[in-house]
């Protein structure tokens, strides 16, 4: 079965430079180890020309019959167009949204979305997988967890995600099947949000999932079970992305990063190796000590 893992063209709501999204990397990376798929990314913020000419393009090439959407909360009209980019091109294929778009309202965006087959909520590396090979064997995928599908006339949710419970065991981020390179070469000063912006040359990195809160505003309520990556994982997969890219800031994407005070002196402390203009995250306050955010890692940037 041949899968295509597409990221959006951030240019329809003008993000430019855009902040490199983590998710698509995880889907594909968890694909392309899945034995009887064959996987291929596409970044369509490097097509040239029109991104949905690119889009078509890709499929053609790579004879794609699964096309995987990722979507933000403000990609809306891009993957809205791009499914009936595709469904134009051969309504026979298999069209997938997954990211915070469809977790954050799955049952809008499917309504708004007439032509698109499926939604994935949520956390992707299990429900996926699973998806693309039923679809392979011509099973009906009802009854994977974390689904949102069309049932008769109407649209069913298949419950929650499946989480995986070991974050170290899932592969790592698939940075360069979207180009993350040339993004860096390109880009510029990353987009941050109203009050700041990130260095040149920053990596985005995950070191766990969810939060310990259970803000019901908050989209991690969905998958609510704080995981953590091991932090020899962490920094195995740091040590690659640092050298082979030239890293100069770290942005941790983690909704809070480390529960306890000793596991962020410890990544303070593996940090120190590293020649950094900064990094960013987002901590508990309460679980800051004073001494662990005086090491030289632990400056932020812009200074205060």
């Amino acid at each position: 079965m041949n899968c295509l893992v597409v990221m959006p063209d951030f240019k329809y709501h003008s993000l430019v430079p855009y902040r490199f999204p983590l998710e698509p990397g995880y889907l594909s990376a968890v694909l392309k180890q899945t034995e009887g798929l064959n996987t291929k990314t596409l970044n369509l913020n490097d097509v040239e020309g029109d991104c949905l000419v690119g889009l078509l393009r890709a499929i053609r090439a790579g004879n794609a019959e699964i096309v995987l959407l990722y979507g933000s909360y403000t990609d809306y009209h891009c993957v809205r167009d791009a499914v009936a980019a595709i469904k134009k091109y051969d309504a026979a294929i298999k069209t997938v949204a997954f990211g915070g778009l469809i977790t954050g309202d799955p049952l809008t965006v499917m309504r708004g979305m007439e032509q698109l087959d499926y939604g994935l909520i949520g956390e992707v590396e299990r429900g996926g997988p699973k998806l693309c090979l039923a679809l392979k064997r011509g099973e009906d995928p009802k009854n994977i967890s974390g689904l949102v599908l069309r049932n008769g006339g109407g649209l069913e949710i298949t419950g929650p995600p499946e989480l995986a419970s070991d974050l170290s065991s899932l592969p790592w981020c698939d940075y360069e099947g979207f180009g993350f390179g040339h993004y860096l070469d390109t880009r510029g000063v990353e987009a941050g949000n109203l009050f700041q912006s990130f260095p040149h040359r920053t990596l985005p990195i995950r070191t766990s999932r969810s939060c310990i809160g259970a803000c019901t505003f908050c989209i991690r309520h969905i998958e609510n079970r704080y995981r953590e990556r091991n932090l020899d994982d962490v920094f195995n997969e740091l040590d690659f992305l640092a050298d082979k890219y030239d890293i100069q800031y770290i942005l941790f994407m983690d909704e809070m990063l480390g529960r306890t005070p000793q596991r962020l002196e410890e990544i303070c402390r593996r940090l120190k190796k590293y020649n950094l203009s900064g990094w960013h995250a987002e901590i508990r306050f309460d679980l800051m000590r004073p001494e662990a955010y005086e090491m030289p890692a632990a400056r932020p940037w812009p200074p205060a």
